[in-house]
């Protein structure tokens, strides 16, 4: 069965060509949406996507109906084929049942891969510039200097008394004592390392300093 996908960005633009060119390839169904093509989370794609089956051929007008990101692309129409499911593309002779629709598929495949490995690298470049003038990647610690001190001393005062406080019981606790909130998981994950007893780790430490030093500058430029 050939099934027939069409989109438009907004609300007032006219699906009337997309959809005439996709009964005229042949499609017993269409599903529609007026939405941006950068979320794939759509209401009419869901559902398309749901309803197709193996031996089934998605068509669609354009490659940029399906959507924006040549990424999320590539993905999809790989899902597809590994599903069984044909893809067609009316306009760019892109037809994954056929030799030259699957050349042209892997090209397309290829520079996204391309792509990707472009981002990756000035990603990483872009971290190792920063990183040399000072800036430390990554977001705030979840256990603040405070919530540390806090923690390292309650656990060890339950351990002088033979018990040990649960993970939920020092999330309630820490929220009363000291007006913070933290996530029992939280407590869970760094367990060992509080009861341990350690200094508030230094990386740690280094980040707070410089979320502080950020917010003074911005501060400044008001």
């Amino acid at each position: 069965m050939l099934i027939g996908y069409a989109r438009v960005s907004t609300e007032d633009q006219d699906l009337a060509l997309q959809i005439a060119a996709l009964k005229a390839a042949g499609c017993e169904r269409i599903y529609e949406d007026k939405k941006s093509g950068k979320d794939m989370n759509r209401p009419g794609w869901r559902k398309c996507r749901m309803d197709l089956r193996e031996g089934d051929v998605l068509v669609v007008w354009k490659l940029d109906r399906l959507g924006r990101s040549v990424v999320d692309l590539i993905n999809t129409v790989e899902e597809l084929r590994n599903e069984g499911i044909g893809f067609v593309c009316t306009t760019q002779s892109i037809d994954t049942r056929n030799a030259m629709g699957r050349f042209i598929f892997n090209v397309l495949a290829s520079m996204a891969e391309m792509e990707r490995e472009m981002i990756s690298e000035r990603t990483k470049a872009g971290i190792a510039i920063a990183k040399e003038g000072g800036f430390i990647p990554g977001g705030l610690p979840r256990i603040t200097p405070k919530i540390w001190e806090w923690a390292t001393a309650k656990i060890a005062t339950e351990a002088k008394k033979g018990r040990e406080i649960s993970n939920y019981a020092l999330q309630d606790q820490c929220k009363a004592e000291i007006g913070e909130k933290v996530s029992w998981n939280t407590f869970a994950k760094w367990r060992d390392r509080l009861e341990a007893g350690g200094d508030y780790p230094e990386d740690w430490a280094a980040k707070f300093a410089q979320h502080k030093a950020n917010k003074k500058r911005d501060k400044r430029r008001k």
